[in-house]
């Protein structure tokens, strides 16, 4: 079985950091963003099993890419989980809308990361 790619979009470090670990450690590949436009620039370039996108980009916000993702021929059915390290209650409508199929919150184990994925992937 071939391996299972991510791609990872968020400016904060630390979030990167802990996601990048949770996914390589079920045997993911992950490319990481720093911000919207570059994790879009990568997505046309390459298609990812996965992406993870926080809600709080630069140059592109989560909601954008997500929408921008769902458009592309490649990404119609490939989960995309949003990303927040706060309630974002007033955009949790909206991500849902822009075809998001999940939200998680950080901070989050790698274990608690592993059952979301689960339910989204062959992990």
């Amino acid at each position: 079985m071939a391996t299972l790619t991510a791609l990872l979009a968020d400016d904060s470090l630390s979030a990167r950091q802990l996601l990048r670990d949770a996914l390589q450690h079920a045997g993911i590949d992950v490319t990481e963003a720093k911000d919207g436009a570059d994790a879009w620039q990568l997505a046309n370039k390459h298609h990812y099993d996965i992406v993870l996108t926080d809600l709080y980009l630069p140059k592109l916000d989560g909601i954008e890419l997500t929408n921008k993702l769902r458009q592309h021929p490649d990404y119609t059915t490939t989960p995309i989980l949003a990303v927040s390290n706060n309630k974002a209650s007033n955009k949790k409508d909206a991500i849902r809308e822009a075809g998001a199929s999940g939200l998680i919150r950080l901070p989050i184990t790698p274990e608690e990361l592993l059952s979301v994925l689960k339910k989204l992937l062959p992990v």
